[in-house]
């Protein structure tokens, strides 16, 4: 089952592309998620249908030249495709970093003593 559906990435971003293409992109967007083991108690449900959003909407705007930021996107300025990577890439971050708390591994960029 799909993390999300088109009508939610419709919520995000103005495209021309139909139901079905972005349907197809939702399936390319969940198996990056897949692939990349984002799993856990801090995965829940609304994070990985945001997650996958996210990645879905920055693949529309890569394919879509028309495409425009729509809904809680329209803070979105410049190219939307980079802006939606980089909102993605930060929710992966803020969201998998407790799991490495609970190992008691220090963060990325913290320096260890």
């Amino acid at each position: 089952m799909a993390n999300c559906l088109y009508t939610d990435v419709r919520l995000i971003i103005d495209t021309g592309q139909s139901s079905g293409d972005i349907a197809g992109l939702i399936t390319l967007a969940d198996e990056e998620i897949a692939t990349r083991g984002l799993t856990g108690a801090a995965w829940t449900a609304n994070n990985l249908k945001r997650l996958s959003m996210l990645i879905t909407a920055e693949m529309l705007a890569n394919s879509d030249t028309g495409a425009r930021a729509v809904g809680d996107g329209t803070q979105i300025l410049g190219n939307p495709s980079k802006k939606y990577r980089d909102q993605a890439e930060a929710m992966i971050k803020r969201t998998s970093y407790p799991a490495l708390i609970s190992y008691n591994e220090p963060l990325p960029d913290e320096d260890e003593d």
